[in-house]
């Protein structure tokens, strides 16, 4: 995977990546299949960081992406309970629910609990396929 876009910020060293069509804030994103774009990610997709900015409202808007090994904030989708849920992935919205399944993809960590709709701090994640013991 090549990256392109400009890193903004000093300490959080995000990328700023055009969109494909509006994303909402604070959702999971992946590469746009034909251009070198963002766009919302699908449920159980594979992650590419996390959308930071607020106002991304159609294609070609700016969207300031969280990358792995960084902090950001997440919306959650779904009930995430502290220390039982230790890996999320994306709902059909890219909003953070609980990675359980073999064949998930987990793009982040939760660093508090939380309920659906609220917006909990993480830290993202390479997508990696959950895998039997």
């Amino acid at each position: 995977m090549t990256i392109t876009g400009t890193v903004t910020g000093d300490s959080d060293r995000r990328i700023a990546r055009a969109a494909g069509a509006a994303i909402a804030q604070y959702v999971f994103v992946t590469e746009n299949a034909t251009e070198d774009r963002v766009e919302t990610a699908g449920a159980n997709g594979s992650c590419y960081g996390i959308n930071q900015r607020a106002n991304v409202d159609a294609a070609g808007d700016t969207a300031d992406v969280a990358l792995p090994g960084q902090r950001a904030k997440l919306k959650l989708g779904d009930t995430v309970t502290w220390g039982t849920h230790k890996l999320l992935k994306s709902d059909a919205s890219g909003y953070g629910v609980p990675a359980t399944g073999d064949t998930d993809y987990a793009c982040a960590r939760p660093l508090q609990g939380g309920v659906s709709g609220d917006i909990i701090e993480v830290v993202v994640l390479a997508p990696a396929r959950l895998a039997s013991s």
